[in-house]
């Protein structure tokens, strides 16, 4: 096996990671939570079917793949109108139009069946957009205590827009990757994206693990003129010891 089919497979097994840890934070019943868990289970699928398809020979895996960026896109669309609710119907017309767009490049541009890139861009054009928009969200709700350590929510943010951010060089020119370089020199262009795509999981791993692990905000919820320790409860025995 060589380096780069070992690093495509540790690629697609590092989604378990996020997977396994989200039964735990899904617990807490957070919607955008529920609507990640469902995402990581289509990506798993995907690659399941990917993987059986490729080992067939059968060019259905691109159609897997193709269709899975339609999903992602929905899933991930849901994720962010589930943590930005001011923008959930701006949201979700960005879906419906993006359905539509990919409808008419499969109709008129990129079949189905071949490796599709226009999709994959716009996609990674709009969600770096979402991730934007949640970090300025996020500013109006950290408190001075504010610890990105905490903030489950915050690593998926990143963990969103660093994979795209770094992935979308690579999507504007996948078709002429895998269908006018060498093998070799295509899969070690590839490369780049395995790695992206394992790191993307590690921090989604950090956050929904953040999230499912401790109930403590990730910024105390004190007021500038406010002391902690006027919120801390009184200590029985020093009452007891104070009584004549």
């Amino acid at each position: 096996m060589s380096f780069a089919e070992l690093l495509s497979y540790i690629s697609t097994l590092t989604v378990f990671i996020p997977f396994l840890l989200c039964l735990q934070a899904i617990r807490k019943k957070e919607k955008f939570i529920i609507a990640l868990f469902v995402l990581l289970c289509t990506s798993i699928l995907t690659s399941g079917l990917t993987e059986y398809y490729i080992q067939m020979g059968s060019e259905t895996s691109l159609l897997c793949l193709n269709v899975y960026t339609l999903f992602e896109f929905t899933g991930i669309s849901i994720v962010y109108a589930l943590l930005l609710p001011h923008l959930k119907k701006l949201i979700y017309g960005t879906v419906l139009l993006f359905v539509a767009f990919f409808i008419a490049n499969c109709y008129w541009l990129e079949s189905i069946h071949t490796i599709q890139d226009y999709p994959l861009v716009i996609e990674s054009v709009i969600v770096i957009a979402y991730c934007i928009a949640y970090f300025f969200h996020s500013l109006k709700e950290v408190g001075h205590d504010y610890s990105v350590l905490r903030d489950g929510k915050f690593w998926i943010n990143i963990a969103f827009v660093s994979y795209f951010i770094y992935s979308i060089g690579l999507f504007a020119i996948v078709n002429h990757i895998f269908t006018e370089l060498e093998p070799a020199t295509a899969q070690a262009l590839w490369n780049i994206h395995n790695i992206n795509y394992i790191i993307k999981n590690l921090l989604l791993a950090i956050g929904i693990y953040r999230i499912g692990k401790s109930a403590r905000p990730p910024f105390e919820l004190f007021g500038a003129d406010e002391n902690w320790w006027q919120r801390l409860p009184s200590n029985p025995a020093k009452d007891v010891s104070a009584q004549p």
